[in-house]
């Protein structure tokens, strides 16, 4: 068949090889573990909640040093928004500046790390010394290794193993054949991969590699099988005919146990075990094709050169007869079929109880911590602005969520608080955080003044506003039209701080409405007016040109006394006023008041706002004389002493007039004349409508731009607030259904610290909300976690019983497969217990999967030596067997174990990404091992047992 079809074979071969190449760059790489977790874990489920009702983002970290201006600061936030980048956020250390960049799509996807990539490549242009974190980076660096090392991988591997199979075999042509074979089979299943939704980079990055160094033996054993007929002088169609039957069944039976152990790790409730155990198990399918089908066509085309080439091969050494390597090699099995199984298996029992003493990871992200590159960005980010952690909490959108905040602010462990930011739609925020959080919008200090004043204006003590406050003034905000009217402006602002009839009526009297019209105002309402409302009142008594003015006032602009006095003349002059012109604020001071004011201001134009300073301005006891001489001296100085030894005036022994007014009302009533009582008690209602006044000009002055000393108003102060989408804020934080909370944890993702703290939080949940989705890196990492034993004790089983089912089966044993499994499951205890003893942080992941792998694999060696045995043990006897078997079987054990062993420490000593190069270089030393047992352990087991052997019919 072969001979009459071989170039139809080949060229089929070759255009399935070219359409899998071209299939390869489009092969999804999948950086999320996240979508491993299995379907009913709750934080799969919250993180698809999460993506269907707020979207997905990115998020990544950039700080920048020696940056100690704003305009650099401003051009590096320039080169950071790029096509991808939905906005930057910035804080500063001194001359470093940390950069969030959030980006428009997942940290994993293409456009986020096109994203990343051209912000690096800016930075760098532009000379910058910067460091990046993130998921958004690490996926980014891990993308990049990939697309780096492994070609430069593979380029290393190719001649190792060329370098292998030409020592081990008898032909220069021979690596060849195998080589194209081998690279046939990796095109194949690596273009074939486009078929599934995704593929994980780690299976990606070491299915090659892998798939090179498990189905060398398959080919080995076809092409050793043909030169054994080609020797008993077959022609060339009749040799490759017999060697293809009499292979199959052992190449297929060799497959059969390294599927079983990819088969077994599909059985993990972390899904990425399907993924790598789907992605190998067709590569080896894949193997045993061009194995079964492609190679044997090369060998007849290939049959004259592999004559022309042969060489001695290495192993030759070994089979002579007599020789001192064979020989020495006898003398020990024999010598030491008592003693090497009970040492090996006190070595196994102790390695046993070392490997379950690994501290296992269970994250990528953990194991990068190590890497130079990522290292020195994390310190540097860590030790300037701490870590960044972040966690999303969602929760029922009507549900009430002020204690949950207070309890997540207050939320420690072993006495620390480790949520470094909280934000909610109606969290409480101080205009620092807002400002920060707003940055985007240009949102400048005026406007979130304003902000603050149309919230917090009705006692003017509190500090803080949440989001859904500031939708509510943006909504606000978009209505005013691009000019208007301060009092329209007034007007609109509905929400403006309420004043009391008292306080209306000082401040209406002090700018010349009279009484009547005041108590008028007062008789209307209920005693209580924002400033809109007074507009609008104010409409009734004033003219439009007059009304600019009380907003001065109001507004704590500077005004001339001479307006005050204008206004209440209803003219306006240039000339300044004298004292008697203030003859008006009848009640409120006197013309000696007002000279002495002039006095002490030494000048004759005040502001509303000095003037109020001034009457509320504390007073020593000579000038409270002067103030007030209608009250004897001698009463003055009584009340001072009495303040004084009451502790009640300030450090300089003054006190306010008010204050003072009020003390001798309500202490020395009996002594006062009637006249001193009506003098004093208009003094303290000045103080007390004055302080009143004050606090309220106090808060106005913070955002007085939007009472401008002309009439109108210009909507560009607050553009900023106006560019903000109520809609976009509102969706942030609120969807339909959902609310969400993100908090931002000065935490590792994965730390035993980490673990506990989540824990806390979870109570915290659990007690305040009940029903809730936490995603987060750390709880996708204790997901995993928690999963792991059952995925351990599952996978385990399932490899072994199946292995343990393929080889009594082929076997007719029962005694085999219990032999061969020890052995090698001794083999993989030590593996890791010597990586346990070096402290080599093993990903559990890893752990599963070469467990499987080292077993469904290297057990092969262990079939092949043991059908050998058990063959010539058939016609020879124990001592002829045990020689005989390992002349047979070495040359295949050796050369597969030595390739996946120089495979798997390459993969380690270049690969960057450190969960491939554990995996690397766990199987490389686990391969090893497992040949080192194979040849110096089982043939004394397999002495040991012979009586059990023939007892139970091996065949």
């Amino acid at each position: 068949m072969f001979g009459k079809w071989k170039y139809l074979i080949l060229a089929v071969f070759a255009l399935a090889a070219v359409a899998c190449g071209i299939m390869i760059p489009f092969v999804r790489i999948n950086y999320d573990n996240s979508k491993y977790l299995p379907a009913d874990n709750e934080v799969k489920a919250g993180l698809e909640l999460l993506e269907e009702e707020f979207g997905s983002s990115g998020y990544l970290l950039v700080m920048v040093e020696d940056v100690p201006t704003m305009a650099e600061i401003a051009a590096i936030k320039e080169l950071l928004v790029v096509e991808g980048v939905n906005h930057v956020d910035y804080q500063r250390n001194g001359d470093d500046v940390l950069f969030q960049v959030i980006l428009a799509e997942s940290d994993y996807s293409e456009a986020t790390q096109d994203a990343v990539g051209e912000i690096s490549d800016r930075l760098t242009e532009a000379g910058y010394r910067y460091y990046m974190s993130g998921q958004s980076y690490l996926t980014y660096y891990f993308n990049d290794m990939i697309k780096k090392q492994l070609p430069r991988i593979l380029i290393i591997v190719i001649p190792i193993v060329f370098l292998i199979l030409t020592i081990m075999t008898t032909s220069f042509i021979e690596p060849l054949l195998f080589a194209i074979v081998t690279g046939v089979a990796i095109v194949l299943g690596m273009g074939t991969n486009l078929f599934f939704p995704h593929v994980s980079y780690l299976t990606y990055s070491v299915s090659p590699v892998l798939q090179l160094a498990l189905c060398m033996d398959y080919s080995i054993i076809m092409l050793s099988r043909y030169r054994h007929y080609r020797k008993q002088e077959l022609s060339r169609d009749e040799a490759i005919t017999k060697a293809w039957k009499t292979s199959l069944v052992p190449v297929l039976a060799s497959s059969l146990t390294t599927v079983a152990g990819f088969v077994a790790v599909m059985f993990m409730k972390y899904r990425i075990g399907m993924d790598v155990g789907l992605v190998l198990t067709k590569a080896i399918i894949f193997s045993l094709i061009t194995v079964i089908f492609m190679l044997p066509a090369l060998i007849v085309i290939f049959d004259k050169l592999i004559d022309k080439t042969t060489h001695r091969s290495v192993l030759a050494l070994f089979k002579k007869e007599g020789a001192g390597i064979k020989s020495g090699y006898n003398k020990y099995i024999f010598r030491t079929r008592l003693a090497i199984p009970v040492i090996v298996l006190i070595l196994i029992g102790v390695a046993f109880f070392l490997q379950l003493k690994t501290n296992f990871i269970y994250s990528d992200t953990a194991s990068t911590y190590d890497l130079e590159e990522i290292k020195e960005s994390r310190e540097k980010i860590r030790s300037g602005f701490g870590l960044t952690n972040q966690v999303v909490i969602l929760l029922d959108r009507d549900r009430d969520i002020t204690s949950l905040l207070a309890g997540l602010e207050n939320l420690r462990y072993e006495g620390e608080n480790y949520i470094t930011s909280v934000f909610a739609y109606t969290k409480q925020y101080s205009k620092e955080e807002l400002k920060s959080y707003l940055k985007d919008y240009d949102v400048t200090d005026e406007a979130l003044d304003l902000l603050y004043y149309y919230v917090n204006g009705t006692d003017g003590t509190k500090t803080t506003m949440s989001f859904a406050e500031v939708a509510e003034l943006v909504s606000v905000i978009k209505g005013f039209e691009t000019e208007m009217t301060a009092a329209e402006m007034a007007a609109a602002l509905s929400n403006f701080i309420p004043i009391s009839a008292e306080d209306l009526e000082f401040a209406y009297e002090m700018m010349g409405v009279g009484k009547t019209s005041v108590f008028a105002l007062i008789d209307m309402f209920n005693n209580s007016y924002t400033l809109a409302e007074s507009v609008e009142l104010l409409h009734d008594f004033a003219e439009a040109d007059e009304l600019a003015m009380v907003y001065q006032a109001l507004g704590a602009m500077e005004l001339q006394l001479s307006d005050i006095t204008g206004y209440l003349v209803a003219s306006f002059t240039a000339a300044r006023p004298k004292a008697e012109m203030l003859f008006a604020l009848q009640g409120k001071a006197t013309a000696d008041d007002l000279d002495l004011i002039y006095a002490f201001a030494g000048k004759e134009e005040l502001s509303l706002k000095e003037l109020i300073a001034i009457l509320t301005a504390k007073y020593s006891e000579a000038v409270m004389k002067m103030l007030l001489p209608e009250v004897a001296g001698e009463k003055i100085t009584g009340a001072y002493v009495a303040l004084g030894m009451a502790g009640q005036l300030d450090e300089e022994g003054k006190i306010s007039l008010g204050m003072f007014a009020n003390f001798l009302l309500e202490n020395f009533a009996d002594a006062l004349t009637p006249e001193e009582t009506a003098l004093l008690s208009g003094k303290a209602a000045q103080f007390m409508g004055l302080t009143a006044l004050s606090e309220k000009m106090a808060l106005l002055e913070q955002v007085h731009p939007i009472f401008v000393t002309a009439a109108s108003f210009d909507l560009e102060l607050v553009s900023g607030i106006a560019a903000v989408d109520r809609e976009t804020l509102l969706a942030q934080f609120v969807s339909d259904e959902y609310q969400r909370i993100i908090l931002t944890v000065d935490l590792e993702e994965e730390s035993e610290t980490s673990f506990d703290y989540f824990a806390e939080m979870q109570s915290l949940l659990n007690r305040e909300v009940g029903e809730y989705y936490l995603v987060s890196s750390t709880a996708t990492i204790m997901a995993i976690k928690d999963s792991s034993n059952r995925d351990y004790i599952v996978t385990t089983a399932i490899s072994v019983g199946l292995i343990f089912l393929i080889i009594a089966l082929s076997f007719k044993s029962f005694i085999v497969p219990l032999l061969l499994i020890i052995v090698i499951e001794g083999a993989i205890f030590i593996n890791m217990a010597i990586a346990n003893v070096a402290g080599t942080q093993i990903i559990f992941l890893g752990y599963l999967i070469v467990n499987c792998i080292q077993l469904g694999a290297t057990i092969d060696y262990g079939i092949l030596y043991t059908d050998r045995y058990l063959d010539r043990r058939k016609h020879e006897d124990r001592r002829a067997s045990v020689e005989g078997a390992i002349s047979d079987s070495l040359p295949t054990i050796l050369t597969t174990g030595l390739i996946l062993f120089g495979a798997g420490m390459v993969l380690s000593a270049v690969s960057g990404i450190p969960v491939v190069a554990l995996l690397g270089r766990l199987i490389g030393i686990g391969g090893l091992i497992s040949v080192l047992m194979i040849i110096f352990v089982l043939p004394q087991v397999l002495l040991l047992a012979d009586r059990l052997l023939h007892k139970k019919g091996a065949q």
